[in-house]
C-alpha cells in the first residue's frame, strides 16, 4: 500500500489489481529490513543478511560476519558454538560501543573462548565466488586490504532500516530520520493527518516496545486522551549472546562523560547462593550517584540477565536509592539478591570505605569488642580505648602493625599479614603507618554492622 494523500491509501495485490481506500486514521507498522551495502553481492550462493540467514540449510565450516554490532555478534557466537570457524570484520575500532565497558569485556572474553576472530578497523573490498563453488556447496573469497578470507558462508550484519520504500510517506509530508525511521512524537504521531507509526519502522526495535507503541497510538486515535501512556525514561535492553547480557540506564562511560559524581559496585553471581550451587558465571554491576545513592544504571551478564534487568529498570524509573533497595526482601536462592548485595556495598562505599575486604575485617574486630562488652556498662569508645592500651607500647593510643596484630589475635581472630596491612590502610587515612584511637573508632563505626552503645 502507498499513500496518495494523508487520508487515502492505494493497495496493490500480486496479480496487478488495485484498490483505493479512504481512512480517518492509519497506523504504519511495516517493520524494518536488513541494510544491504553495495559491495556485497547478495545473489551469490552462501551470502546472507540477517533476514535471509533463516534460509540456511547447512552448518558452515568457515563464516565471515560483516559488522560487530548486536546482530553480528549474536550469530557469531551461535555458529561458533556449533563448531564453525568465525571471523568478524568490523570497520570501526570497537564492537558493541553502546555497552558498558564490563559487558564489552565479558562478551569479548566469550568470543575469544569460542575462538571467534575479530578484525577491527578493517574494510571489506569485495566478495567473489571461489573456484568450485556451487549453490549447494558455496565457496567465497572475501577481499580485505592486503588479505583474503575464504569461507562457505558470509553474513552481512550492518544494521537495519525502516521498511518504508513504496509507502510514499515523504510525498504526503511524513518525515523520515536516520535509517529511514519514521519520526514520531511521544504518542507515535507523525504530525501529518491522522497517520501514526509504530514498531521497527518508528524505532521500536523490540517486539514488546512495538506493542506498547501500538497501544499508545490506538488510545490516542480513538480514546479520550486520558489514557495516553507515559514513556518510561529508562528502557531495559538485552543481547542474546551466550551468555546473555542486559542493561538499563547509564553505563560507566556515559557517567564519566557527563562528569557525574558516581560510584560503581559489581557483584559476581557466586555472591548469591544460587550461583554457589549452580556454578554459573556472571555478574551484576550497578552505577549510583554518590550524593544521594540514587540508582543510575544496571548492567548484567549471565543467565537470566533478561529477567533480572526489569527490577533495575523499575528502580531507575522510580528514583529508587540504594537505601530503598536494602529494604526490599527478595525470594531466597535467586539472583535478585545480588541487588541487595550491591546496595549494601554501595552504602559502605558512600560512607568512605575503600577496601571491602578490609571493611569486613574491621567489622569482625568491632563484633569481637562488642561481645567483650556484654554485661558491662562501658561505652564502645571506652572499650576500644581499654583494648588499645593493652598493646600500645608508646602510650599514645597508636597501634603499629605488630601491635595491631597482637590486638587482633587477643580477640580470637586469625588474619593474614596481607589482611592486617589492608586494615591499617583502610583506617590510616593520613598514611602515617599506624592506627590511632580516633581512626580506630571511626573505621569501626563505618565498617561495622549494627548499633552499639556509644558515649554522648
Amino acid at each position: 500500500g502507498s499513500f496518495l494523500d494523508p487520508s487515502t491509501i492505494r493497495f496493490s495485490d500480486d496479480c496487478g489489481g488495485t484498490q483505493v481506500l479512504k481512512t480517518s486514521g492509519a497506523i504504519v507498522a511495516t517493520g524494518s529490513k536488513a541494510n544491504r551495502l553495495p559491495m556485497v553481492p547478495f545473489d551469490l550462493p552462501g551470502v546472507y543478511d540477517s533476514d535471509t540467514l533463516a534460509e540456511i540449510d547447512y552448518i558452515p565450516k568457515n563464516m565471515v560476519v560483516q559488522g560487530g554490532g548486536i546482530i553480528g555478534l549474536e550469530y557469531a557466537n551461535i555458529f561458533a558454538k556449533m563448531g564453525t570457524k568465525v571471523i568478524v570484520v568490523e570497520f570501526m575500532d570497537k564492537v558493541l560501543q553502546m555497552l558498558d565497558c564490563d559487558l564489552q569485556a565479558a562478551l569479548l572474553a566469550e568470543l575469544a573462548a569460542n575462538q571467534v576472530e575479530l578484525l577491527l578497523k578493517t574494510a571489506i573490498q569485495r566478495i567473489v565466488r571461489g573456484q568450485g563453488g556451487t549453490r549447494g556447496h558455496p565457496v567465497l573469497i572475501v577481499e580485505l586490504d592486503g588479505r583474503e578470507l575464504h569461507c562457505d558462508c558470509f553474513l552481512s550484519a550492518t544494521g537495519r532500516s525502516g521498511a518504508v520504500e513504496g509507502v510514499n510517506l515523504e510525498a504526503v509530508g511524513v518525515k523520515l530520520g536516520r535509517g529511514k525511521m519514521i519520526q514520531v512524537d511521544e504518542n507515535q504521531y507523525t504530525g501529518v493527518g491522522q497517520i501514526y507509526a509504530v514498531g521497527d519502522c518508528a524505532g521500536g526495535n523490540l517486539a514488546t516496545l512495538g506493542q506498547a507503541q501500538a497501544v499508545r497510538a490506538v488510545r490516542k486515535m480513538f480514546g479520550s486522551g486520558m489514557y495516553t501512556l507515559k514513556d518510561k525514561e529508562a528502557k531495559p535492553y538485552i543481547v542474546w549472546t551466550i551468555p546473555e547480557v542486559a542493561w538499563v540506564g547509564l553505563n560507566e562511560q556515559e557517567a564519566q562523560q557527563k562528569e557525574l559524581d558516581f560510584g560503581v559496585v559489581r557483584m559476581d553471581y557466586h555472591r548469591a547462593v544460587r550461583g554457589i550451587v549452580s556454578g554459573e558465571e556472571g555478574f551484576l554491576k550497578m552505577i549510583y550517584d554518590r550524593p544521594h545513592g540514587r540508582v543510575l544504571g544496571v548492567h548484567i551478564c549471565g543467565v537470566q540477565a533478561g529477567e533480572l534487568i526489569n527490577f533495575g529498570a523499575d528502580a531507575i524509573n522510580n528514583g529508587t536509592t540504594i537505601f530503598d533497595m536494602l529494604q526490599f526482601v527478595f525470594p531466597a536462592v535467586t539472583y535478585h539478591v545480588l541487588y541487595n548485595a550491591a546496595a549494601a556495598e554501595a552504602k559502605l562505599r558512600m560512607a568512605g570505605v575503600k577496601d571491602i575486604s578490609a571493611a569486613a575485617s574491621w567489622a569482625r574486630v568491632k563484633k569481637a569488642i562488642v561481645k567483650n562488652m556484654e554485661n558491662s556498662s562501658i561505652t564502645f569508645e571506652e572499650a576500644v580505648k581499654a583494648t588499645m592500651k593493652k598493646f600500645d607500647s608508646r602510650g599514645k593510643l597508636r597501634l603499629y602493625p605488630d601491635e595491631m596484630k597482637a590486638l587482633v589475635e587477643s580477640l580470637g581472630l586469625q588474619l593474614s599479614d596481607d589482611q592486617l596491612e589492608a586494615m591499617i590502610k583502610e583506617a590510616d587515612l593520613q598514611q602515617r603507618g599506624f592506627v590511632d584511637y580516633p581512626d580506630f573508632v571511626a573505621v569501626c563505626h563505618v565498617c561495622g554492622m549494627g548499633p552499639v552503645k556509644t558515649s554522648t
